[in-house]
C-alpha cells in the first residue's frame, strides 16, 4: 500500500495526470510502475450539502473495486453511503427556518461532507464483498 499523494504523484509524472486517465490505464502499465499485485479504483457519486428552505442534508456516496493487476478480475466490490441533515424540528416553520440559518452559518466555514465521508467510508468496507 502507497499513500495517495504518492500514487498520485507517481502517476502523474507517468503521464497520467487525470483521474479518469488513471482509472483507464492498462492494469499491466499499473502494475509496471507501482508493482502492486491489485489496485482499488473508488469512484465519487455524490458529495456535498444541499441547502433547502429549512434544513441542509449532506450526502457522501462512494463504490470500490479491487482488481487483480495480472488477470483483470475483480476480487471485490462494494459501495457506501455517508449522511446527515439538519432541520425539521417540531419549532413550526419560523423555528425551522431560524435553525436553518443558525446551521448554515456555522458550517459555513467547514465542509459537512468531510465529516460524512468517514461514515461512507466505513460502510463502504463494511461492505465489501467477493463478486
Amino acid at each position: 500500500m502507497f499513500p495517495v499523494a504518492v500514487v498520485d504523484e507517481l502517476l502523474k509524472t507517468s503521464g497520467l495526470p487525470t483521474a479518469s486517465e488513471m482509472h483507464s490505464a492498462p492494469l499491466a502499465r499499473l502494475r509496471e510502475l507501482t508493482g502492486a499485485d491489485a489496485v482499488l479504483y473508488p469512484v465519487l457519486r455524490a458529495y456535498g450539502s444541499k441547502y433547502h428552505i429549512v434544513s441542509t442534508d449532506t450526502v457522501v456516496r462512494v463504490t470500490a473495486r479491487l482488481v487483480d493487476t495480472r488477470t483483470g478480475a475483480t476480487l471485490w466490490q462494494g459501495a457506501g453511503e455517508g449522511r446527515s441533515g439538519s432541520g425539521g424540528t417540531n419549532n413550526g416553520f419560523l423555528g425551522a427556518l431560524i435553525e436553518a440559518a443558525t446551521t448554515k452559518a456555522m458550517t459555513s466555514s467547514t465542509d459537512a461532507a468531510h465529516d460524512v465521508s468517514r461514515m461512507a467510508n466505513q460502510r463502504l468496507f463494511r461492505s465489501l464483498k467477493a463478486p
